[in-house]
């Protein structure tokens, strides 16, 4: 099963979300998934968390702030 949707939300230093995007997504022939968004942040260090979801309807998490999800 291929995925077919992601989102991701990005976070600063404080775990506070600045924003982030999600929707439909595919994977290319070499299994690889982009993702893209436009998110104006001010000078600093983030961390950002996604989540993929497979045609069957399972999804992972990855990244996110307070041990949510699996590291990135």
């Amino acid at each position: 099963m291929g995925i077919n949707g992601a989102s991701f939300t990005v976070y600063d230093a404080n775990g506070v979300s600045h924003g982030g995007s999600g929707g439909g997504a595919g994977e290319g022939p070499d299994g690889k998934i982009h993702l893209s968004t436009q998110v104006y942040l001010a000078p600093g260090r983030y961390t950002v968390g996604f989540t993929v979801t497979s045609s069957g309807g399972r999804s992972a998490q990855y990244g996110y702030p307070n041990g949510v999800g699996q590291p990135a």
